[in-house]
């Protein structure tokens, strides 16, 4: 496990979070001279981290205790899978949860590949959340990175599923999407 912070400028206490984990080899702490944007942080993340799985999450998301073992043995126990995702809970700006996720497109069940994710996510939209996924690395490496636009998260899943890549979902919600006004997402993604 690696932990890599990417700090955009911001002008929180970030810096003192992290200090308090410097004994920690698997913690690695960047912090950008200006905000560079979402996707380019993203991108940086990527670009400095080492390990065969990614898991990228955002300043005001979170992850429930056992989410990344859970989907790092789902992979680990499906090689032919190359995404695995799972149901999100929502939680307002003091991090009290208020909803399960629910989106057309997000199937009720578990379900390990044999769904044309293609044509789900281009009929039924942005149903796989950005903070539950956790991919191969060699996605990256063979589609590329994420693409600075509105949506990535939904580009990227859709240009995966275009490369017929193998989806996973484990529908138990383990990772959190904090809805506040003020996000990066935007307000339409709040509303």
């Amino acid at each position: 496990l690696e932990l890599v912070v990417v700090d955009n400028a911001s002008t929180d206490n970030t810096d003192e979070v992290v200090a308090g984990f410097a004994g920690d080899v698997r913690l690695r702490y960047y912090k950008n001279d200006v905000n560079i944007g979402l996707t380019p942080n993203h991108n940086r993340g990527l670009e400095l981290a080492r390990g065969e799985y990614i898991a990228f999450v955002s300043a005001d998301d979170k992850l429930l205790p056992g989410h990344l073992r859970r989907c790092f043995d789902y992979l680990e126990a499906n090689p032919a899978i190359d995404v695995a995702s799972t149901g999100v809970i929502y939680i307002d700006a003091q991090s009290r949860p208020f909803d399960v996720r629910a989106m057309g497109g997000q199937l009720p069940v578990d379900y390990t590949g044999g769904r044309n994710e293609f044509a789900a996510q281009l009929g039924e939209g942005c149903y796989i959340a950005w903070p539950s996924i956790l991919a191969r690395r060699r996605l990256y490496e063979e589609l590329g990175p994420l693409h600075d636009m509105t949506a990535t998260d939904y580009e990227l899943t859709v240009r995966w599923a275009a490369a017929r890549k193998a989806f996973g979902y484990l529908r138990a919600p383990s990772a959190c999407i904090r809805l506040h006004p003020p996000q990066a997402s935007g307000a339409a993604y709040v509303a």
